[in-house]
């Protein structure tokens, strides 16, 4: 269990808690760690859900939180942290939709939400993402088309969408994809 004084560790930048059996709910608390850089609670069994204060966190370049149990929706907050450059929420059972406003990240080079239990589409703000090197949706729930506005991923090598409820063809706008070294699509 995380116990909620962390959030008294105001200078703290590191905080990796990986792989240490902790169970429990991320406290609330974790939004007062105003100086934190790294935030890694990874391949734990940390269950409920994450934290909106999350989106407090203005200099975190890294949340890396897969590979747990957690739950509920993902939090639009997020939004709000301008320095992110890696999103890991992956292997956790998540759900809903993807927030949108995960395309105002404009820093992010990495986005892995697979295997969990999202819905929906995915949201055309994602392709406007030019710093993203990796995408990976697969094992969701995910319906709808593949945006053709993907083509605007300059930089992206890696793209994962396998088996999910996805529908249409492959946009003919991937072609411009040069930097693509990894595809997956299939069911």
């Amino acid at each position: 269990m995380i116990p909620s004084e962390i959030g008294l560790l105001s200078s703290l930048q590191i905080l990796d808690l990986g792989e240490s059996g902790l169970g429990g709910a991320i406290p609330s608390e974790i939004g007062l760690l105003s100086s934190i850089q790294t935030l890694y609670l990874s391949v734990n069994s940390l269950s409920g859900i994450i934290p909106s204060e999350i989106g407090l966190l203005s200099s975190l370049q890294a949340l890396l939180l897969y590979n747990n149990s957690l739950s509920g929706v993902i939090p639009s907050e997020i939004s709000s942290l301008s320095s992110l450059r890696a999103l890991h929420l992956s292997h956790n059972d998540l759900n809903g939709t993807i927030p949108g406003e995960i395309g105002f990240l404009s820093s992010l080079q990495t986005l892995t939400l697979d295997n969990n239990d999202l819905i929906g589409v995915i949201p055309n703000e994602i392709c406007s993402l030019s710093s993203l090197q990796a995408l990976q949706f697969s094992y969701n729930s995910l319906s709808g088309v593949i945006p053709s506005k993907i083509g605007l991923l300059s930089n992206i090598t890696v793209i994962e969408l396998t088996d999910n409820g996805l529908i249409g063809v492959i946009p003919s706008e991937i072609d411009s994809l040069s930097s693509l070294q990894v595809l997956r699509l299939c069911k």
